[in-house]
């Protein structure tokens, strides 16, 4: 019986692809099956930049990275007020395209003492509201992983929520609202809207601004709800009138038939 060796147990190396359906035979001299794959009778040994998806470091894995053990660059540069080093690292990754952007991975720390509890948790979006970060790192931000908008840190506090506690500038607040508006309604561990916040912020008459603003616009979406039921009803109306008539007409048919 003769050995033979299938092309496909080589592999793929720096994205040379070959035919994972030709067979050669095991006497056939490995220079050939070489040259045939690499155009050349060495074999390319795989090199670490070649490979198109980076491996997340120790401690990154699954979207979540352990401060304590390996916390994103973005999230440092974010928590040392570096916001143009932060605004690189986003703008890079739109062109590397990685595994997990570093705008979507969740930044955890625990107790010391207590490895099961958790200390807190965050999103880049997060941490640059609460370090009080530029409108355009937070519009980077934003653009860059947009449902951010609709996560709650450890304490269940949305953007939005640390927003209005951080004293954010009107234009950071307009974009988080008009992005995301249903937000003003969302309420956190301590039963705040982020509204409830403005007691003690600089400026508490945004409250009443953003209070009339989502109030329009759950009103606003109560009553598309509302017009997209009655449509329902009226099309399920429709269609008994012509299952109906649809009765009536076979009916008809069978007694002509008889």
């Amino acid at each position: 019986m003769h050995d033979w060796i299938y092309a496909v147990s080589i592999g793929v190396v720096n994205d040379r692809k070959f035919f994972s359906d030709t067979l050669y035979h095991s006497t056939t001299p490995e220079t050939e099956i070489n040259k045939m794959f690499w155009g050349s009778a060495e074999k390319e040994e795989p090199s670490s930049e070649s490979s198109s998806e980076i491996e997340s470091p120790a401690g990154q894995e699954d979207g979540e990275a352990d401060y304590d053990v390996s916390p994103t660059k973005l999230y440092q540069a974010i928590e040392t007020k570096e916001w143009d080093k932060a605004l690189n690292i986003i703008e890079e990754e739109e062109k590397t395209k990685p595994k997990f952007l570093q705008s979507e991975i969740w930044v955890f720390r625990r107790e010391k003492m207590q490895s099961d509890v958790m200390r807190w948790r965050m999103l880049p979006l997060h941490a640059a509201l609460f370090f009080m970060a530029p409108f355009k790192l937070i519009k980077a931000l934003v653009d860059s992983n947009e449902s951010a908008l609709k996560e709650c840190d450890d304490v269940g506090m949305m953007p939005l929520h640390i927003a209005f506690k951080n004293y954010a500038d009107d234009e950071v607040i307009g974009l988080l609202v008009s992005k995301y508006p249903l937000a003003a309604g969302v309420t956190d561990k301590k039963n705040k809207i982020p509204v409830d916040y403005t007691k003690s912020a600089s400026n508490p008459e945004r409250g009443v601004i953003i209070r009339s603003y989502s109030r329009g616009l759950i009103e606003a979406e109560g009553k598309n709800i509302a017009a997209l039921k009655r449509e329902i009803e009226r099309m399920k109306s429709e269609m008994k009138v012509l299952k109906a008539e649809n009765l009536k007409l076979r009916r008809s048919k069978s007694k002509a038939v008889s």
